[in-house]
């Protein structure tokens, strides 16, 4: 019983140490730096030292052997730094093989990450096309009016779900012409008018004709804020944003709030600098 006990145990944690390996060979690899800085500034005084009775040496028998002083050829000087080198290598061999095995850490954790991003990559690839697969499906199944039933549902899925958790919306009466809009991309309400979304779909059009256009920098155009964590998500260059409505109730039966919908997919960008 106890044997198997440990041999779980140990499974265990084997397998969060394969899961968290790059973590642990950066923390290795930096360990192993900062050994590195501290054992050198430990033998340096001592290295120095050898290095001065090395030259000392070689600079008598040098002067034995040559009383005119003739100066020293090329190859001569390449031999007395090859001689530096031997004297003072076996001082810092213990710090350089520290520094090996950190860089071998690091550069072990960097392709680890390297190949599961790729297989991430091409995890949601196939997961992209396998949706779209089945939307067309679903569309040719049961209709595009029916279908378009099913993602109004949903829509008021998210803001009922929305509403349980932080209330319903304090500022849901008409203010100065805006009229209350839920994002079905980042969950949450905001105030605009209409000619301001399209004003900032327009705008961002425009720069996708140009490059690449994070979700972001779509809402910093509606002058909502940020999410740090849709960051990730941008519009192609050549690509075009597109709106679709939604006309819904909040859970008090009369305030009317639109829902604007629409597809962002994660950005290339985002595999690059993750």
């Amino acid at each position: 019983m106890k044997q198997n006990a440990v041999t779980t145990f140990l499974s265990n944690v084997g397998n969060e140490c394969k899961k968290n390996s790059p973590a642990l060979l950066i923390f290795a690899g930096l360990a192993s730096m900062a050994a590195t800085v501290v054992m050198v500034s430990k033998v340096a005084p001592k290295a120095e030292q050898r290095l001065i009775d090395s030259r000392r040496k070689r600079y008598l028998e040098w002067k034995e052997k040559n009383p005119e002083y003739t100066p020293m050829t090329k190859k001569e000087k390449a031999l007395d730094i090859w001689e530096d080198v031997k004297a003072v290598a076996p001082i810092y061999a213990p710090a350089a093989v520290t520094f090996a095995v950190g860089s071998a850490c690091i550069i072990g954790s960097y392709k680890i990450s390297t190949a599961r991003l790729s297989a991430i990559t091409t995890a949601y690839g196939i997961a992209e096309n396998k949706l779209v697969e089945y939307q067309k499906k679903v569309i040719d199944t049961i209709g595009e009016e029916k279908e378009h039933e099913i993602r109004e549902k949903i829509t008021q899925d998210h803001m009922n779900e929305k509403e349980e958790k932080d209330g319903i919306p304090e500022d849901n009466l008409a203010i100065d012409g805006t009229q209350l809009w839920f994002d079905d991309v980042s969950k949450r309400y905001f105030r605009a008018t209409l000619q301001e979304l399209y004003d900032a779909k327009e705008h961002i059009n425009v720069c996708l004709q140009s490059g690449p256009v994070s979700l972001n920098e779509f809402y910093c155009v509606l002058g909502i804020d940020e999410v740090e964590a849709l960051d990730i998500y941008e519009w192609s260059e050549g690509s075009k944003l597109e709106f679709r409505f939604e006309t819904h109730m909040l859970k008090d039966g009369v305030t009317p709030c639109t829902a604007i919908c629409y597809d962002v997919p994660v950005g290339g960008e985002y595999y690059a600098r993750y």
